[in-house]
C-alpha cells in the first residue's frame, strides 16, 4: 500500500488528525498524526517513508514540568508502512501489548 493510501486510511478509518511535524528550526520535517481516546493520546510521527514511530501517551500533561519525558504505554518504531499497519490492524488480546479497546482494536490501556 502506498504512503498516500496509508495516510488516507489513518485519517478515514482510524480517525487520526494530521498536522505538519516541525523541525527545531520551524521547517516541516514530516507528518504528525494524533487521536484522542479516553485518558490517552495515540501519536504517530513520520519523518520519511523509512522512519516513523507510534506511541500511546497519557492525556494528562504535567504542567509543572511539561517537557519532562512521559512514560508511554506502547511504542513501536519502523517504516511508515509498518507503523501505520500496526495502528490499523487489531492486536490479538493475548499479545504482549496492553489490552485492546473492544471498539477499534486499539493497543493502549
Amino acid at each position: 500500500m502506498s504512503t498516500p493510501e496509508l495516510i488516507a486510511r489513518l485519517r478515514r478509518e482510524a480517525g487520526f488528525g494530521m498536522l505538519p511535524l516541525l523541525s527545531s528550526t520551524g521547517e516541516v520535517a514530516g507528518l504528525h498524526f494524533h487521536r484522542f481516546a479516553q485518558n490517552h493520546i495515540y501519536v504517530v510521527q513520520a519523518w520519511e517513508d523509512s522512519y516513523a514511530a507510534v506511541a500511546c501517551v497519557p492525556d494528562a500533561p504535567d504542567l509543572i514540568t511539561p517537557f519532562a519525558p512521559v512514560r508511554s504505554t506502547y511504542v513501536h518504531v519502523g517504516t511508515f508502512a509498518q507503523v501505520a499497519r500496526k495502528v490499523l490492524s487489531p492486536v490479538p488480546r493475548h499479545a504482549a501489548e496492553p489490552d485492546l479497546d473492544q471498539d477499534r482494536g486499539e493497543f493502549c490501556a
